[in-house]
């Protein structure tokens, strides 16, 4: 029953705070069965024991501990409750509880014994339905639908790799062999911005074509229905669209960004995962882990990048009678670039040399410029696994011939940053670490290989795709094929965003409010609040933006364009530029 009211509480939240809950579909059934299991222990332990101590102390302790701890348990979903007050709170309940249960032990037994097999019983019926109902695949082609004549679509998200680390953009030696090659076969972009420097924004903006501003999702709120999708557009062309992410947290279907995906695969059905989905279960790990003073360890549930890629083949090979010949259109997220920076052998052992293997986390506030140089190795090494996976992905698809007409688009949503402005990780400045990124379009046949340089938003995606397709669709744009067909738009404002975050150290940037930045041609300004005036840089002579312009009596003109581009990006919720 406490798993059951938990249930009830999240799904309340859920659906009236439109909170993101960060739980796959099994939470719903399985977490009574995982509430159930962890109060049943201590109670069973202590049974044999209390017995002997006297009936009614021992009936007392044995109603009161397990009422304990299911109130402990729902109280923890409640953060602005401190956990010692929990604690009290329930001891208290557990008390009175234990005590009036006690006295009405016999007809409370019976009803235990009527109830108990039913209630565990139908949260296991309904697992059991949800897993047979998943073992069809992509639905068939529905009459209302096109028929859609155009090339596969094979996305490819990079999580977490900023541009300036592969061979492609200079880096040497090179951590990205394969994507090298690859990018010789098509357009190549060299000034790419994600529209946010974190995952679930810069995917909203992805599959919208909309700025981040204009979005709902956000740090814990859901992508709404305001604006339609690539993944809607294409399945109502007649795709056969499938999604398969790594990142379950930020890209799992709760967030709404697996809208017009017919077939869609995140969270992984493992006992690990199962004990994240309560709240005492996770009280319980983390008690675990002081208790044995574990040291960091890697992500709980991370799904590797060779699991994500024999998902998608797994789909391809089995998709349903008469879906087989349509056209798909896959999404794919991996996640092995993001920290904790942890890549499997020989990747580790040829950044790091001699150094223990081991998970080197990033920690807000906990960093040195050694220790952070030692996470850049790292994460080199990732980088260079995760190119491994996507050329062992696109033999295997040049294997089955799906690749000669497969337009392939490989992008990092947001990137990185190690100490080049003071700071670790993402998702807390606009830095051109944070939100530069790769970006390469790949179509045997359709795309001469070159390179653009100039400055492009990955807003512009679905646009672009479209374009290519020959069809109209409700994407603002502009499209990039202009930039290598000889009729590049006009100039264009790259804009980026991110809104205030909680639970960061002081001295982040995001940690004061909503920042905003915009590029247009050579010039780059961000605005933050605790800076009246900004920073201005100049991308041709500084791309690491190590010195802020804004101050130089020259750049009044450039600065004051750039503010009034910035000052319209965040009115929904930011701050205006004063």
């Amino acid at each position: 029953m406490a798993g059951a009211l938990e249930v009830t509480i999240r799904e309340g939240q859920r659906f009236f705070l439109h909170r993101l809950l960060f739980v796959g579909v099994d939470f719903w059934w399985g977490a009574p069965l995982v509430s159930a299991f962890l109060i049943a222990i201590p109670a069973l332990l202590l049974a044999g024991p209390l017995s002997r101590a006297g009936a009614r102390f021992g009936l007392r302790i044995r109603y009161g501990l397990p009422l304990g701890l299911a109130c402990f348990g729902l109280l923890l979903l409640f953060p602005w409750l401190a956990r010692w007050a929990a604690a009290l709170l329930a001891g208290g309940v557990a008390t009175q509880g234990g005590l009036w249960l006690a006295n009405r032990s016999t007809g409370f037994e019976r009803l235990v014994r009527k109830t108990l097999p039913a209630l565990l019983l139908l949260p296991a019926m309904g697992g059991t339905g949800l897993h047979l109902s998943r073992v069809g695949h992509d639905a068939p082609l529905s009459r209302d639908r096109q028929s859609a004549d155009g090339p596969n679509i094979l996305l490819l998200v990079l999580d977490t790799v900023r541009a300036m680390e592969l061979g492609l953009y200079g880096f040497t030696p090179s951590t990205s062999p394969n994507l090298d090659a690859l990018a010789r076969q098509g357009v190549t972009f060299d000034q790419a911005f994600s529209s946010a420097p974190w995952t679930a924004p810069s995917h909203g903006s992805l599959f919208t074509g909309r700025q981040v501003n204009e979005l709902s999702i956000d740090w814990t709120a859901p992508l709404d229905g305001s604006f339609p999708t690539l993944a809607e557009q294409l399945s109502t062309a007649g795709y056969a669209t499938v999604g398969i992410v790594a990142n379950t947290e930020y890209l799992s279907a709760e967030t709404g960004l697996a809208r017009g995906f017919a077939h869609y695969e995140d969270y992984r059905f493992t006992g690990e995962e199962a004990l994240r989905w309560t709240a005492l279960s996770k009280a319980v790990v983390g008690f675990w882990k002081l208790f044995r003073h574990s040291a960091p360890g890697d992500l709980p549930g991370r799904i590797g990048a060779e699991d994500i890629s024999r998902r998608f083949l797994r789909w391809l090979d089995h998709r349903a009678p008469g879906n087989s010949e349509r056209p798909f259109f896959a999404f794919l997220n991996y996640f092995d670039a993001h920290g904790p920076y942890f890549p499997p052998e020989p990747f580790w052992s040829r950044v790091l040399p001699g150094e223990r293997r081991r998970p080197l986390a990033v920690s807000p506030g906990g960093w040195s410029i050694p220790s952070a140089m030692l996470g850049r190795q790292a994460y080199q090494g990732a980088i260079g696994y995760l190119d491994g996976q996507i050329g062992a992905l696109l033999d295997s698809l040049r294997a089955r011939g799906a690749l000669r007409e497969t337009l392939v688009i490989v992008v990092g949503d947001h990137g990185e940053e190690f100490f080049e402005h003071g700071l670790m990780g993402h998702g807390n400045s606009l830095y051109a670490p944070a939100v530069r990124v790769p970006l390469l379009l790949v179509w045997p046949g359709h795309l001469k290989s070159s390179r653009v340089r100039e400055p492009v938003s990955l807003a512009a995606i679905p646009a672009t795709i479209m374009d290519l397709l020959g069809r109209s669709g409700p994407f603002p744009g502009p499209s990039l094929v202009g930039y290598w067909s000889g009729r590049p738009p006009g100039p264009v404002a790259v804009t980026s965003g991110v809104t205030y975050a909680r639970n960061l150290p002081a001295w982040y940037p995001v940690s004061h409010g909503a920042l905003a930045s915009a590029r247009v041609g050579r010039y780059r300004y961000i605005w933050t609040l605790t800076d009246s005036v900004g920073q201005l840089y100049d991308h041709e002579t500084d791309p690491m933006e190590t010195r802020n312009l804004a101050g130089e009596p020259w750049a009044a003109t450039i600065l004051r364009a750039l503010r009034d581009t910035v000052a319209n990006l965040l009115p929904q919720k930011g701050r205006r530029i004063p």
